[in-house]
């Protein structure tokens, strides 16, 4: 008798995602799962860490999902905490401990949903060593995580770019240039 309730306790145990209309890929060891056309996420075993109730969920990067609720974006931590509500029109990754995020402008939040760099960007990229793109009207550069920029003109801007996809610089020289150019 115990010997198939183990089995079938092991059968059950796989059977957890027939729950589901849809189960993701694992990253970060959740899963996005869907329900009734409401997402959440489960871990290995099956367990629910974010009950399905968002209208969209995506991938874990660096401890962080982005969820959808009607038009507004937030993210969800690993233990299932709901550590920025949904109510920016966009959101990126959290990189370098900062995400790109959107209302009217974009700008750039932290882990605890504080604005670090204002929300007056017209378009922004990710960060890389400590360095993000920005774009501001006509002009075109980049801003430090404490949020100090360099603008330059667009043309100015492809002019650097082209520096490097020419290979008369580095991408490195181009960061430690930029770095300096902010300081001064």
């Amino acid at each position: 008798m115990k010997l198939r309730a183990k089995a079938y306790l092991r059968i059950a145990a796989k059977d957890w995602r027939k729950k589901y209309d849809y189960v993701g890929d694992f990253s970060e060891g959740l899963a996005e799962v869907r329900r009734e056309s409401r997402y959440g996420f489960v871990d290995k075993t099956g367990k629910e860490v974010v009950k399905p109730k968002y209208d969209y969920a995506g991938d874990f990067h660096n401890g962080f999902a982005d969820v959808r609720l009607g038009r507004k974006w937030g993210f969800v931590d690993k233990q299932g905490k709901e550590v920025v509500k949904p109510k920016y029109y966009y959101v990126g990754h959290f990189i370098e401990g900062l995400a790109a995020v959107k209302l009217n402008k974009w700008g750039f939040i932290d882990q605890q949903d504080n604005i670090v760099i204002p929300l007056k960007y017209d378009d922004v990229g990710n960060f890389h060593d400590g360095l993000a793109v920005v774009e501001l009207g006509d002009k075109k550069g980049w801003v430090t995580r404490e949020g100090k920029e360099l603008l330059l003109s667009k043309d100015k801007h492809i002019q650097i770019k082209n520096l490097i996809e020419l290979e008369k610089i580095t991408e490195e020289e181009l960061i430690n240039w930029v770095k300096e150019q902010i300081v001064k």
